[in-house]
């Protein structure tokens, strides 16, 4: 296990959130950490001889003695911080979204081609929780068939923290990555095709519009319904979203985080009587890891093999498209197609 020593940029909630994980974790030193407000490290927390509070991010990348560096600053800022540690030497995870516009994108996986040797992470936790892997596992292993349609609820009453309360579309712009990168996880596909519409309710304390509808084209003609309101009413589903996912051999069901398989009955041509498909109930076990502990794991472990991370950049930039895709649905009001980045030049564009 190859020890590391991470600096932490951002003091808001992520940054607190990455500080207090972080030595939980065998092997991992803070090198440092950059923000407004110097934070209170948790105790038990290795500190180096050289640590030091920067007020500047920038500084901070340049000047740190980190090998890695967890970045939790604002949205607008995660692109600058990704080239610049990438240009410092340093490896990088980066909490979502990767990046705000297909030029940063762009840019960012062209740095990330020119650095090979560096480890470049989206910290996409969503993947991490146990139904998720649950899920995955039951797609892989044959359980569901070959999946024909996925649908996906999202409802939860509005939260104005931060810069959320002025978004456009804040379900879109802040939340949506999470579904999005769930539904190519779990679906082991890129999406090909999206349509949507965004709408805000009457009663919303939101300025922007935070209800999203969306018809999404898989790979394969895998077909997606997303539907989704940060200012929902009633009955709130969990933020990871309610799923159905449907296949040729039964249906898989995930409400309130709890995994349900309806097996495909048979059926008899010759009656007209419906059958009734059975309730699996499928237990989800604990992972040993939090969702936190389990991506810098991942991290690190693409880092001592020198192999490409799970969300890495690259595989990251097809995530973010589909926001892209959806904010470009909304203004041209019909279906767009989502970038492949097939065709994008390994010569930075910036």
């Amino acid at each position: 296990m190859q020890n590391l020593s991470v600096l932490v940029v951002g003091t808001g909630f992520w940054g607190t959130e990455w500080l207090r994980t972080l030595p939980t974790i065998e092997g991992v030193t803070i090198a440092g950490t950059a923000g407004h407000r110097e934070p209170e490290i948790p105790a038990g927390a290795s500190l180096p001889a050289e640590y030091r509070h920067f007020t500047d991010y920038k500084e901070a990348i340049s000047e740190s003695v980190a090998d890695a560096v967890v970045i939790a600053l604002p949205t607008p800022l995660h692109a600058d911080a990704i080239l610049r540690s990438l240009e410092a030497g340093r490896h990088v995870l980066c909490e979502k979204p990767l990046a705000q516009t297909r030029d940063e994108v762009a840019n960012l996986l062209a740095a990330s081609a020119e650095h090979p040797e560096l480890t470049a992470m989206v910290q996409q936790n969503y993947r991490r929780r146990p139904w998720a892997q649950l899920v995955r596992a039951k797609i892989e292993d044959g359980t569901v068939g070959n999946i024909g349609h996925i649908a996906v609820r999202f409802r939860q009453p509005e939260m104005l923290v931060g810069i959320r309360a002025a978004l456009p579309n804040p379900l879109l712009q802040d939340m949506g990555i999470h579904h999005m990168d769930l539904l190519r996880f779990l679906s082991g596909r890129n999406a090909v095709e999206l349509y949507a519409r965004e709408h805000r309710p009457a009663w919303s304390i939101f300025e922007g519009r935070p209800g999203l509808d969306a018809v999404i084209t898989m790979e394969d003609g895998v077909q997606v319904s997303y539907s989704g309101s940060w200012a929902g009413r009633g009955r709130a589903t969990e933020w990871d979203g309610d799923w159905l996912i449907e296949g040729d051999r039964g249906l898989l069901e995930v409400t309130d985080l709890q995994v349900t398989f309806y097996p495909d009955p048979e059926n008899d041509p010759t009656t007209t009587v419906t059958p009734v498909a059975e309730r699996v109930e499928i237990p989800v076990p604990p992972l040993p890891l939090s969702d936190l502990q389990s991506s810098f794991e991942s991290f690190r472990g693409a880092i001592e093999r020198g192999e490409e991370a799970d969300t890495s950049v690259r595989d990251n930039a097809h995530s973010i498209s589909m926001v892209f895709a959806a904010e470009e649905a909304i203004r041209q009001r019909r279906p767009v197609p989502v970038e492949s980045w097939r065709d994008v030049s390994t010569a930075a564009i910036r």
